[in-house]
């Protein structure tokens, strides 16, 4: 079939084919790339989530020990960072097991912000028994 095609004919169809075989790789390189991105864009907000919770640990820590108020603000702030990155990426997952485990996950922030709730009201009940306990017992030494 090619044996009395000229030269000229030969190379032409070679590097047609050779033109044909580039396109193909680089449009599967495109694609390929475009969902490396996309994944990329998903672990930076991934990364994000860590880091808003991993700065709320440290403020509840911080709190704990110290009871700086701005802390609670800043505890807020960064759970609440951390939940609405989640509720975000949430909608981009495809999978319905990673939407379930990100469903998951912004229960358990919301099961962490309550928690802390609870902390701080039993921080403020136990305020009020020992400023009882105190003011009874300037009321004791008073009488005696």
């Amino acid at each position: 079939m090619f044996k009395n095609r000229g030269l000229a004919f030969k190379l032409g169809l070679g590097f047609g084919l050779l033109i044909i075989f580039t396109l193909v790789v680089a449009v599967v390189g495109y694609l390929r790339l475009d969902g490396m991105i996309s994944r990329a864009k998903k672990m930076d907000a991934f990364n994000e989530i860590s880091d808003s919770i991993s700065n709320a640990r440290l403020d509840v820590l911080y709190f704990t020990g110290t009871k700086d108020q701005t802390k609670i603000d800043t505890f807020r702030k960064h759970l609440g960072a951390a939940r609405d990155n989640a509720q975000s990426i949430k909608l981009t997952l495809n999978d319905p097991r990673n939407r379930e485990r990100m469903e998951a996950f912004i229960a358990a922030i919301a099961a962490y912000d309550a928690g802390f709730n609870r902390y701080l009201e039993s921080e403020k009940q136990r305020d009020e028994t020992f400023k009882a306990v105190v003011e009874a017992a300037g009321a004791l030494q008073k009488i005696s």
